[in-house]
């Protein structure tokens, strides 16, 4: 394949197509990230379009340049990076695509501005591929702040269009609703949709999939069922190319520490938890770190050590502000009764503060 799009982009080049150029050196750098590569390529291309007012093709190529960094190593700031350059050179050309509105929606849910989300939510309109995954985003949101009797409806919609949808997008998509499932408690809905993508989740390139391996976990773990998530650490160890990704060395650690959980070495398993929060944090995915962090807090509790209190009281910190911040009030009080039944203190009084005053 990257020898055909080499071949096509000096075609392009020869001819002096600078529109087949640009388009073939975006096709073949996105192809090229598959294997940990094609980040110069894209970024020639986006130069080339760029330079020539090639306004659509140049934002092809910001687009698969947040996806082709994520796949080739960068942190979330690097492809946070990414994004703002690509929403600043769109607003200048004033161009406007459903495309856009769903990557700035993506863009803006880890800083935990949840009401700038609905916004953009509600710009887009519609059934398509992209606006299902702000369907799932609204849903999201609406599980973290009204539980799952308000939340769950929202997915019928979505669930509804997967039916056709190409298997990229059912992958990702998928990645995404387990995340709305889990959310909302419901483990064993979490087990279903993201068992229908196990065998492809490895093809998925974006961090929210690496997410969603964690997701089945931690359902697994919730559910007691130790054939799930012996399965699912088989799933997320299997993909070597995962330890490229930071997230996918994220997915990796929490995987490890399960079987090493399970093998009786707390120790390893805790640190090991450690790493999956932290490079969850780097990826900018707060599900994917608090699901990290609260599995270190009952593992910490069960160790029972030394400190590990103190450590389990500080992961738990660790884990509110961002919920607070994004007004997540149902969620919030599950996670109060989830510490108060462990012992530690639900709210320290910051975050009690910061949400009486609606932050």
């Amino acid at each position: 394949m990257a020898e055909w799009g080499q071949r096509a982009v000096d075609m392009a080049r020869a001819q002096m197509a600078l529109g087949i150029e640009a388009d073939s050196l975006i096709t073949l750098g996105s192809v090229e990230a598959v294997v940990g590569q094609g980040v110069a390529r894209l970024r020639e291309g986006i130069d080339l379009a760029s330079a020539n007012d090639m306004v659509e093709t140049a934002v092809r190529g910001f687009h698969n340049l947040s996806v082709s960094l994520h796949a080739t190593g960068s942190t979330g700031s690097e492809t946070h990076r990414a994004y703002e350059e690509m929403f600043a050179y769109a607003r200048q050309h004033h161009f406007r695509t459903e495309t856009l509105i769903v990557d700035e929606a993506f863009y803006t849910l880890p800083t935990g501005d949840w009401d700038a989300v609905l916004r953009l939510a509600r710009e887009a309109r519609g059934e398509t591929v992209w606006t299902i995954q702000l369907h799932l985003l609204e849903a999201f949101i609406v599980a973290g702040r009204a539980g799952p009797e308000r939340s769950l409806p929202l997915l019928a919609v979505p669930l509804r269009a997967l039916r056709g949808a190409s298997a990229s997008h059912k992958i990702f998509d998928l990645s995404i609703l387990g995340r709305v499932t889990l959310l909302a408690g419901d483990a064993r809905a979490t087990l279903e949709h993201l068992d229908a993508i196990a065998m492809d989740i490895r093809r998925g390139l974006y961090p929210e999939t690496d997410e969603a391996v964690v997701c089945a976990l931690a359902a697994a773990i919730m559910q007691e069922d130790s054939a799930a998530r012996d399965r699912w650490i088989g799933i997320a160890l299997a993909d070597e190319a995962a330890a490229r990704r930071v997230a996918g060395r994220a997915r990796r650690a929490f995987a490890q520490a399960e079987r090493t959980a399970s093998e009786g070495d707390l120790d390893l398993a805790i640190s090991l938890l450690g790493e999956s929060a932290e490079s969850f944090g780097q990826s900018f995915l707060p599900f994917g770190e608090t699901l990290a962090r609260r599995r270190r807090i009952e593992l910490l509790l069960r160790r029972n050590g030394a400190g590990d209190r103190d450590a389990a009281q500080a992961e738990l910190a660790a884990i509110l502000p961002y919920w607070g911040k994004a007004k997540a009030t149902w969620y919030l009080a599950q996670l109060e009764r989830w510490a108060a039944d462990r012992g530690l203190t639900p709210m320290p009084p910051v975050i009690t503060s910061e949400r009486k005053m609606g932050v």
